[in-house]
């Protein structure tokens, strides 16, 4: 009896043991896409898979006509996530920080100037999330870079002036 009794709490503890790791959080999934008709769509969800069907959905509910929603989009745990459009160009970075996001907006925006676009439109800023999946009020800290040009929060015109 007694060694039916280990042998049970043995295979118990194995199972335990394998089931933890499955069950670790990392927190939600964030996703955000884009199309270029300026329709955008966040969603957050402990399931990946249901955050991209949900953040596609507000996304063409957004949209008036049939649009591209969902051809583009990323998705995070715990980080900041930023969404441009350059015209019809989607600029959707996503990284652990705001500051490491800001620079990514602002490396995609060179490499499609440089590479791509030489003309590229201004960018305007639609979104902001921060790292719980939230819409974050649009905070320009471009002015950590000097003389790069800072984009107005609110219509995202570029500022020329300095400061």
């Amino acid at each position: 009896m007694l060694h039916a009794i280990r042998r049970l709490a043995l295979v118990i503890g194995s199972f335990l043991s394998m089931l933890a790791p499955a069950m670790s959080w990392d927190g939600d999934w964030t996703v955000i896409t884009l199309a270029r008709t300026g329709s955008w769509g966040v969603a957050t969800s402990s399931s990946q898979g249901q955050a991209i069907a949900l953040a596609i959905r507000a996304c063409k509910a957004m949209a008036d006509t049939q649009s591209d929603c969902g051809a583009q989009f990323i998705t995070t745990r715990s980080g900041w996530a930023i969404a441009e459009l350059c015209g019809d160009h989607k600029i959707v970075v996503a990284a652990s920080s705001l500051r490491e996001a800001e620079q990514a907006v602002m490396d995609r925006q060179l490499d499609l100037q440089l590479f791509y676009v030489t003309d590229l439109p201004t960018c305007r800023r639609l979104l902001t999330v921060d790292p719980s999946g939230a819409l974050a009020v649009s905070v320009d800290v471009r002015f950590w870079f000097p003389g790069a040009p800072r984009t107005s929060a609110r219509n995202g015109s570029r500022d020329r002036s300095s400061g």
